[in-house]
């Protein structure tokens, strides 16, 4: 029989899990399984694919580094919560411009995005799993790069013939937009009232939980 803490804890890797499937397989990864509708539909050169794509790296260049600065795990959460709804907003707003710059902004912030989910959610959720107990097991939250990959895929196949290419992006924006509901919800605000005395299984991770 399940206890509350089991539960919790399910929820805890369940929410990593769910941010990356929307933060790397739908704000990133549908971008590639998109682009040949993009670019038959909306008139998107091989070229400007290949900017938008790079556009989309630097920004997770520079979330990863915005994410290897910050110690406070506040910040840590209001920042993967801030990347789940840019996640939302950025994949959802793909459908409403074919201005390439516009879409060059878009991509930018998609990829902060992934690196909120990437790396942030996964200090705080290691955090979470240290401070109660739990074996640092974070393969569970990677595993959701893999299925968000596959969602992604699938997603673009049953939609192809079916849907233009504004409608394929609303359609994984609103996929997107339910996929954030629990990721936001299962993982707890971060407990800071012993980051001053951290347990020595904590200080083991001192880059991730603090």
């Amino acid at each position: 029989m399940q206890t509350s803490d089991d539960r919790q804890h399910l929820k805890v890797l369940g929410s990593g899990l769910l941010g990356l499937i929307l933060t790397i397989g739908i704000a990133r990864f549908c971008y590639t399984t998109l682009l040949p509708a993009m670019q038959s539909e909306a008139g998107l050169s091989d070229l400007a694919g290949g900017y938008l794509a790079t556009i989309n790296y630097i920004g997770y260049m520079c979330g990863a580094l915005l994410a290897a600065t910050i110690g406070n795990l506040k910040t840590k959460d209001m920042l993967y919560r801030a990347g789940l709804i840019t996640a939302v907003i950025t994949t959802l707003g793909m459908a409403l411009t074919d201005n390439i710059w516009l879409w060059g902004v878009l991509r930018f912030f998609s990829g902060l995005s992934s690196a909120s989910g990437m790396l942030i959610s996964a200090g705080l959720i290691m955090n979470w799993l240290l401070r109660h107990g739990h074996r640092p097991e974070l393969g569970i939250h990677y595993a959701g790069a893999g299925l968000g990959i596959i969602v992604s895929g699938l997603a673009a196949e049953l939609m192809i013939g079916h849907l233009d290419w504004r409608e394929q992006w609303l359609a994984v924006g609103l996929i997107g937009s339910l996929i954030a509901i629990p990721a936001w919800r299962w993982l707890p605000r971060p407990d800071t009232s012993h980051q001053s005395g951290a347990k020595p299984g904590i200080q083991q991770w001192k880059g991730f939980s603090t």
